[in-house]
């Protein structure tokens, strides 16, 4: 019997699945974790750019008129809109803070990300500007709350398992179209090997949808023919020898009566007597080995090798 191995291919190729499925779902957990955050803060920075273009010439003006109630108002209803959650507003001229909602106002100079107060925010600044001269500075700051990074990440862990469950899906239609012609071809070689060459047939008939199974099957037939065909003439070559081995046998137990018998003749006009007792020896001679020819029939000729067609 052949060795087998521990492992079957269908469940090799559901392990294979398993893993690829665990590190794909893994490395789209990666991107979107590292990836949301960054694409959200590069769309805030947008954002605010667009507010600080937007409010400028609207500033310009009352700046330069110095209604500072004005540009309270102004920026207090962009801050009550959710616009922005803190701004300062200075003076490039005399370096002065003009207006803040900050206590200190220096706590948000520097544009960028920044971490106060337990939270997370993002800084900007433009200048606000008189025609081609910068009259003064707007600086914003932008509060980034802590949902909306862990949103993508949160998002992904609650819909993990269905990506899992469906990458190993896809990977298991494919493994089941690929493991299945294969199982059916070692179906059909295990048939051959517990009933019979006469089972070849139904490797023959198998439709193997790939072209390497179907190669390794026109391979595997065209061996069986040929070993089906040597040990068919090698039959045929012990048949003849036996066949010959018998022939040989019953000429040399013939070839003692028929000396008898020749010795006869010469003695059938001297002496009749012992010439006709000289035939009938001979006679029950061949008449025994006839008899013995028939009883090893059944024992002899029914033992040999039969050619199969």
């Amino acid at each position: 019997m052949n060795n087998q191995g521990n492992n079957s291919i269908s469940s090799e190729v559901e392990r294979v699945s398993r893993r690829m499925a665990f590190r794909f779902a893994l490395f789209l957990g990666l991107v979107v974790i590292v990836g949301w955050p960054l694409v959200w803060f590069a769309s805030l920075r947008n954002e605010i750019h667009t507010v600080l273009a937007a409010v400028n010439s609207a500033l310009s003006n009352l700046v330069v008129l110095g209604d500072t109630f004005q540009i309270n108002a102004f920026l207090d209803s962009l801050k009550t809109g959710g616009i922005m959650d803190d701004y300062v507003l200075r003076d490039i001229r005399t370096g002065l803070w003009i207006t803040s909602s900050l206590s200190d106002p220096t706590e948000i100079l520097h544009p960028g990300f920044s971490f106060s107060h337990g939270s997370l925010a993002w800084v900007s600044a433009q200048s606000v500007n008189q025609g081609t001269q910068a009259i003064a500075e707007l600086t914003l700051r932008r509060v980034i709350p802590f949902s909306s990074l862990l949103a993508g990440p949160l998002v992904f862990a609650v819909l993990w398992f269905p990506i899992d469950r469906l990458i190993r899906l896809q990977l298991r239609r494919f493994s089941k179209r690929l493991v299945t012609p294969i199982q059916e071809f070692s179906s059909a070689l295990q048939r051959i090997d517990a009933l019979g060459e006469s089972e070849i047939e139904s490797v023959r008939r198998l439709n193997l949808e790939f072209r390497e199974l179907s190669e390794v099957q026109e391979s595997f037939c065209s061996m069986f023919d040929v070993v089906r065909i040597a040990e068919q003439r090698e039959r045929e070559l012990q048949t003849e020898n036996k066949l010959g081995k018998l022939a040989r046998q019953v000429a040399h137990d013939v070839r003692s009566p028929l000396a008898a018998l020749k010795m006869a003749v010469g003695h059938l006009e001297s002496s009749p007597a012992l010439a006709a007792e000289i035939i009938r020896s001979a006679t029950d001679r061949i008449t025994s080995i006839a008899r013995d020819l028939t009883e090893r029939k059944e024992s002899t000729l029914s033992h040999l090798p039969v050619s199969r067609p």
